[in-house]
């Protein structure tokens, strides 16, 4: 009678149990001019972020870059006690593409990541065609 019993709480317990629900963590934004994600407006470059599973870079997916001639990127964060960056431009050649922010360094294969990173943020600088400027700012929580 016991082990009939506690079989049955066993099983109770496994098939009743609510399991964790994993979230990713918010990745907020800052934006004046449009949504991060793909825009009803079609007259201008949509973007979207996503951080890797492992939590070491951020990707940057964008579109409709034929609407654009320029592309700018500032990535900013603190990792311990010192302050790190990341900056450049993007060849628009295509009209779609990512850009993948690794959070450390890398010689050959050999990746050291940073650590205790906080205060992360990027801002992305789009020249349009019709000379119009956009800029979007996004504050990133690793």
């Amino acid at each position: 009678m016991k082990k009939a019993l506690i079989l049955s709480l066993i099983t109770t317990a496994i098939f009743f149990h609510p399991s964790p629900v994993l979230a990713k963590k918010k990745i907020s934004r800052s934006n004046k001019s449009k949504p991060n994600s793909h825009s009803q407006d079609t007259n201008t470059p949509w973007t979207k972020l996503k951080l890797r599973v492992d939590r070491n870079a951020l990707t940057l997916a964008m579109g409709d870059l034929d609407l654009a001639n320029q592309l700018d990127y500032s990535l900013t964060y603190q990792s311990g006690e010192v302050v790190q960056g990341i900056s450049g431009s993007l060849d628009l050649e295509r009209t779609s593409q990512q850009k993948e922010f690794l959070f450390g360094t890398c010689s050959g294969t050999n990746c050291t990541y940073h650590q205790d990173i906080k205060d992360m943020i990027l801002e992305i600088i789009i020249k349009l065609n019709s000379n119009q400027t956009l800029t979007r700012r996004y504050q990133i929580n690793p």
